[in-house]
């Protein structure tokens, strides 16, 4: 399978462990939500009842069969998959004919179910603060368990946002046991501490980041070595509102049909205004004691460059005609703008449009 379509099938699977959070139940957010979750309390058995392993797993099963679905190219992949193990924050696939194991860790579940949110943002807060996700010390335990029962098969991990950072320490510590360790392991806008600047080190693991411009939990990706394995940037999916969705690095579903972003109409230009980010991310104001993102240029094609001339961007020398546009474009430097455009959306806006549009 080529890496990109590796990565795609890895993106797949990182965003399957959302899933075996049972629907329904409590959404308190008072004393009790803490009850929920730290264990088995009177009162509360049917609702831990949904979230054993069996409950978990049949969850999952039913979904890996819709994605199957969903994306031809990796449905003969998906269908071998066995859901060896499923819990509510880690799932392992089993692919017997090619003897690989993967284990996904979920995300933060922005539904604030009781039976997930206090320990999403104790793991977001040690994230923040540098130290390791609490989250990791039990999906080490989930994985060793499944691991010991493959340990010939090579071993893949992903994980999206948060999940990302679990999937990395549970690699960092099978590292350090015999036979446990992992293949590679694909993470997908994963957050990095602005405090520490830094992120679990692998020496064995093939590590692979994945991330878009704009995203505001991976922006330390982009000012700082990660100090080992690669670094992806991806294109930013212009649909999708917001940048710290997974769908920025999925594949195309089949049959799937999307709105133009910019329409064809000289004198009509649609703009997506940013989503907020979920109301947890207010922590990052933390980021005060620590170093502070940068803002990320848009890259301009030549036939940008000759709609934005007029301006007389960054002291660039407009063209004086076609020939002359990719001279020009060589000289100037990358502009920020507020609102993320594709190339096309420059040639349909009048300047004044792009004048209000500039970062100043």
């Amino acid at each position: 399978m080529a890496g990109d379509d590796f990565a795609q099938l890895q993106a797949i699977l990182a965003g399957l462990p959302m899933h075996a959070i049972p629907l329904g139940g409590s959404r308190s957010c008072g004393p009790e939500l803490l009850l929920q979750c730290g264990g088995a309390r009177s009162g509360h058995s049917a609702q831990l009842a949904l979230v054993d392993v069996p409950n978990c797993v049949g969850r999952i099963q039913l979904k890996l069969a819709e994605v199957a679905r969903d994306y031809p190219d990796h449905e003969p992949v998906l269908r071998r998959l066995v859901v060896e193990h499923a819990s509510l924050d880690l799932v392992c696939f089993v692919d017997h004919e090619e003897e690989r194991l993967f284990t996904a860790a979920r995300g933060t579940d922005r539904s604030l179910h009781p039976l997930t949110t206090s320990r999403d943002v104790q793991s977001n807060v040690n994230i923040l603060l540098g130290t390791c996700p609490g989250r990791a010390e039990a999906a080490v335990q989930e994985y060793t368990a499944v691991r010991k029962r493959f340990p010939k098969f090579r071993s893949f991990g992903t994980g999206h946002s948060l999940g990302g950072t679990v999937v990395l320490h549970v690699a960092k510590s099978a590292e350090l046991l015999p036979d446990m360790s992992f293949t590679r392991i694909d993470v997908f806008n994963t957050a990095t501490s602005p405090l520490t600047r830094s992120l679990a080190v692998l020496t064995t693991t093939a590590f692979h980041a994945h991330r878009v411009p704009g995203d505001w939990a991976s922006w330390g990706l982009c000012i700082f070595d990660p100090g080992m394995g690669t670094v992806h940037t991806h294109e930013v999916k212009l649909h999708l509102r917001d940048t710290h969705a997974l769908g920025h690095f999925l594949p195309d579903k089949a049959n799937e049909k999307r709105e133009p972003v910019v329409p064809l109409g000289p004198q009509e230009l649609r703009l997506e205004e940013p989503r907020k980010p979920p109301w947890w991310t207010h922590l990052a104001l933390l980021s005060c004691l620590g170093a502070r993102p940068k803002a990320e240029p848009l890259p301009l094609s030549p036939g940008a460059f000759e709609a934005l001339a007029p301006l007389e961007l960054n002291s660039a020398p407009a063209p004086d005609n076609s020939t002359d546009t990719a001279a020009a474009f060589k000289k100037c430097t990358p502009v920020l703008l507020k609102v993320p455009l594709s190339p096309g959306a420059f040639e349909a806006a009048s300047p004044p449009e792009l004048q209000s549009l500039m970062v100043q």
